[in-house]
């Protein structure tokens, strides 16, 4: 059975895919840095909130775990927000990452743009093999 989008076993998940993504190995080269998936609550869909960390280095993910809250973590170097429902759709490729932050329906609330523009194949490839996963959703799966 596929994980869970929310959950701790779906972040530990994409943690391991990423171990073995030679496309994504090739464009995180030098960077290092975390990142939170800041899913927020949404009527019908979820009702509290989802921090979904992940420490990335140049092998891939190389630590990720579901916290609590955004002050579980001092070493967060980007926050990326949005509702439930918008982040379904970015996972499910309905809407393009960039497309997705470029219209607010995802945002950086931590971080600075610059910086992950500059790293945006890494953050992309990120997101897609995400996306790749087979994942079930909360929304779907009666939890």
């Amino acid at each position: 059975m596929a994980a869970v989008f929310p959950s701790d076993e779906w972040i530990k998940e994409v943690g391991n895919a990423s171990q073995t993504d030679d496309e994504l190995k090739g464009v995180i080269r030098g960077f290092e840095g975390t990142f939170v998936f800041q899913v927020e609550p949404e009527e019908g869909f979820l009702e509290d909130p989802y921090y979904l960390y992940f420490k990335l280095n140049e092998n891939g993910v190389h630590s990720g775990a579901a916290l609590s809250s955004l002050d579980e973590r001092s070493d967060i170097d980007y926050v990326i927000a949005g509702k439930y429902s918008k982040w379904k759709a970015v996972l499910q490729e309905d809407i393009h990452p960039m497309k997705a932050l470029m219209t607010r329906k995802l945002w950086l609330a931590k971080g600075k743009m610059m910086k992950l523009l500059k790293s945006q194949k890494m953050a992309l490839r990120l997101i897609t093999l995400c996306a790749e996963m087979e994942a079930g959703y909360i929304d779907e799966s009666g939890r």
